[in-house]
Order: C-alpha cells, then structure tokens, then sequence
C-alpha cells in the first residue's frame, strides 16, 4: 500500500519543482509562499519519516571545505539512512576532481555529478555546504521535486557583508534547513532571508567537532621541521585575492616575500607550515598580480627551507593543534582557529567590509596592516616567541559567548544535533 501511496505522489507532488512555488515569491505573495512551503515541508516530515531508507546525499568539490564527516558517520550508523557523497567534476579542473575523488573513495560513498548534467540528484536529502550552483543543473535546488529536501550547511564562518548575500539568494528561500554556524549569523539570516524565520537553525560549526576531541586528532609524521619541539611552531596561511573588492581580504603581495625571508633567516627558532588557499595561485594569476612560474618558484623555496613544510589542501586539523601561532588574511580560518584557544595575526586591508559577526571577531584578534612589516615581527616575537599573548582572556570569554556550540547544546557536538534534529522534524524515533 505505502509503494503505491509514494507513486501516486510523486506522479503528481512530484512533478512539483521549488522553481514553481517560487510564483508566490517573484509576485510579491510573500505570506503565502511561506505557508506553502511550511505546508511542504510538513508533508516531506511525513512521507520521508515513513521511508524504510532515508538517502542523502552531500554535496561536495574540494575535500579542504568539507565539513560532513561526523553527520556521515551518524547517518552512516543508522539503519534507517542510506548516505553518499557526490564529487562535482567540473572538467576545466579535471586534476582536482580526482584527487578530491580519491580523498573521500577510500573511506566513503561516493558518485560523481558531472558539472553539464541536468539529472537531479538521485536523493531524499541533498546537503549542500554553499548555496552556489555555479550554473550546474543537478545542484539547483530550484530544479528540485517538492518531495526532496535540501539543507545548507556552510563549510565556513563567514565575517564579510558580502558573504551575507548568502541569505539573501533565491536558492536559500528553497532550503529546508540552513544551519548556522553561530547565533549571530541566524540573527542574520533570519533578518535577510524572507524564510528565515521558518528554516535558520543555529547548530555550531560541524567541522570544528574535532577540536572538542583533540585527544583524537593525529598528527601526521614529520608536520613540523622540529623534532625536539625546541622552536616557535607557525602557519602561515595567505587567502586567495577576489575581484569583487568588498570580498578581497588578500595582502599576500604586501608580505609574502617578507614571511619567506624571516622564515629563512630565523631557522633555527622558528618552524612554519606554508598553507596557502588552494586557488589562491589561480587568483593572483587571473589577477595579474604574479605568474604562475613566479609563484610556483615561492613554493618551491618555501619547500626547500629545512625549517618549513608546504601543506596544499586536505585536512588542517592536526596543523592547527599543533603549532604555537598563524598569520593570515584568509576569513575561512579566523573562526576556526579560536577553538584551538592560541593566538593569530590577521593582516588586514583597508577595503572589505565586516557583517555583525565579523565586527565583534575582529575586536578579540592581534592585527596589523598587511604591509605592516614591524607589526608582523612584533607579533612573531612578542606574543609568539616570548609568549606574551595579552589576548587570550579576551578571546577565551568571546568564544564563551558565541562559538562554544557544545555547551550551548547541552554537550551535542554540531554535528550531533543536526543529526538529531533531522530525525526529530523526520519523527523518526517516534514511528513504531
């Protein structure tokens, strides 16, 4: 009888797309796409919460932005979900492709959703860590049935004004979920996003769930050009430029040389792990701000300092806990490093502008202007070498108030309340 029931629904419901109820939106009805939506995703709550098997499917393009492992392995464990994650390939990066394939084939489910395909994703649940479609069909939540539910949940904390266009997006009005990294960006969100008082959810950031198990993070051999723990641990973690101005943090044309040469003079008190962007090459390229055999040649002397490593994408867990300090100008890592509890330099431009989030983040961290050479070594051997970290009580209670997720939660991880609100609005501890 359910097989039949489904069948019938998705002959009709399911020919349904969000692109449609989006009418009522486009046509200024804004009271009633609401309650059609929330009527929706009542009925999903319904039929999905009925399924013997839940298939969900994440969405993912680089394995340095993802941050689904721990909800992976929940759903994993659970009989009643049916998990995969799907690799975009976009065939003007056919190299990245396999590599963040073979990063995930290993240890997951995985399929390939090539970048032309206009075939929806074959799933009850689609994750997706970025409203971006970047013009692929088959990640275009607008194209979805109605009987499919989609949720957002950000590989980042995002600090710039810019990045809160993520609200305000049309895909964002067809979410089910979008989980929020704070309670400051719900604030947000449910101040921008015309939905937002139906499906923001503060959760915590899921890819930091490690850091409360630090126990459990190993560090790779030979991390760090210092075996007897004698010298001062940093990264140095330069972000990619932007052509949007509002959204360009970089300074890496300011310092990049300098921070090379310090490293090289002081090796024998300072081990560094170069950790750049992964597209920040591409961007200086499109920039015009340096050649790829000009950067390249950087790398390789970074590579050949005996007190450096070069760590191109892939997890930085293990980096992050085990070095003393980071100088950047990368927003993607501001956030995450307060979980490690040490301290960062952020090197600042004068052109982009902060949200709400990243006005009060900015006030707790040490900056300096990226071309602020002597501000760049005072921080090096004042705070780091000498240890005078005069911050930290400030970043300790800032962290308190805003990013410490777990005891917000009563002692869920990010990841572990997703989980369970999930099976919570699905019912499903509560079917016989």
């Amino acid at each position: 009888m359910k097989k039949v029931i489904y069948k019938l629904l998705n002959a009709t419901m399911g020919k349904i797309k969000y692109k449609h109820i989006m009418f009522f939106h486009k046509h200024n009805m804004l009271f009633v796409y609401e309650k059609i939506m929330w009527l929706i995703f009542k009925i999903d709550h319904f039929l999905l919460g009925r399924k013997e098997k839940i298939r969900v499917a994440f969405c993912v393009y680089l394995d340095n932005s993802w941050s689904g492992e721990y909800l992976y392995r929940f759903l994993e464990k659970d009989e009643r979900f049916e998990v995969k994650i799907g690799i975009i390939k976009f065939m003007n990066q056919i190299e990245e492709y396999h590599r963040v394939k073979d990063y995930f084939a290993k240890t997951h489910q995985i399929f390939t959703i090539p970048a032309t395909s206009k075939l929806m994703i074959d799933a009850d649940i689609v994750i997706h860590t970025t409203t971006a479609n970047w013009g692929i069909p088959a990640i275009d939540v607008r194209e979805y049935s109605i009987l499919k539910l989609s949720i957002l949940m950000p590989y980042t904390f995002w600090l710039d004004s810019y990045s809160d266009s993520l609200f305000q997006e049309v895909t964002s009005l067809c979410f089910w979920k979008f989980y929020c990294p704070s309670v400051i960006h719900q604030a947000i969100g449910k101040k921008k996003c015309e939905l937002g008082k139906l499906n923001m959810v503060f959760s915590g950031y899921p890819k930091m769930d490690c850091f409360y198990q630090k126990e459990k993070i190993q560090i790779r051999e030979n991390l760090w050009q210092d075996e007897d723990r004698r010298k001062t641990r940093i990264i140095y973690a330069p972000g990619m430029t932007s052509p949007y101005e509002e959204a360009n943090f970089s300074t890496f044309m300011d310092n990049a040389e300098w921070i090379y040469q310090y490293a090289e003079s002081h090796n024998t008190t300072t081990s560094w792990v170069y950790r750049p962007h992964p597209y920040l090459q591409r961007s200086l390229q499109e920039g015009n701000y340096m050649s790829q055999q000009d950067y390249e040649n950087y790398v390789y002397r970074w590579s050949k300092l005996p007190n450096a490593q070069v760590i191109n994408g892939g997890d930085y867990y293990d980096i992050f806990v085990s070095s003393d300090g980071m100088i950047l100008d990368s927003i993607s890592f501001v956030s995450g490093y307060q979980y490690t509890g040490k301290p960062l330099l952020f090197l600042e431009k004068l052109s982009p502008q902060y949200n709400g989030y990243g006005r009060k983040i900015m006030k707790i961290l040490y900056r300096t202007q990226g071309d602020n050479l002597k501000g760049i070594q005072n921080f090096i051997e004042e705070v780091l070498i000498n240890k005078n970290d005069w911050m930290l009580s400030t970043r300790k209670k800032f962290f308190r108030k805003y990013l410490d997720y777990k005891s917000f939660h009563q002692g869920e991880l990010a990841s572990e309340f997703i989980f369970n609100d999930m099976k919570r609005e699905l019912r499903l501890d509560k079917r016989i």
